[in-house]
């Protein structure tokens, strides 16, 4: 689904930004060399897996987009 996806919308994986509250499901787009952002919530007993390649792990997204994007 996520090749699909980027094909489809014409995406370039290295410059897509995945984010997710299930730390599982980032996974595939980890695969596809997208960059991850996993939002820790507390219904997500199993935390982040030792398998996926997270870049940024947040509490709060729209705190970090905000200092993302500040001037």
């Amino acid at each position: 689904a996520y090749e699909d996806f980027v094909e489809r919308f014409g995406l370039r994986p290295g410059k897509t930004v995945m984010v997710e509250d299930l730390a599982r499901n980032l996974g595939p787009a980890a695969a596809l060399g997208m960059i991850t952002v996993w939002v820790r919530n507390a219904g997500d007993n199993q935390g982040l897996p030792s398998e996926v390649d997270v870049y940024h792990v947040v509490d709060d997204l729209v705190s970090w987009l905000n200092r993302l994007t500040a001037d």
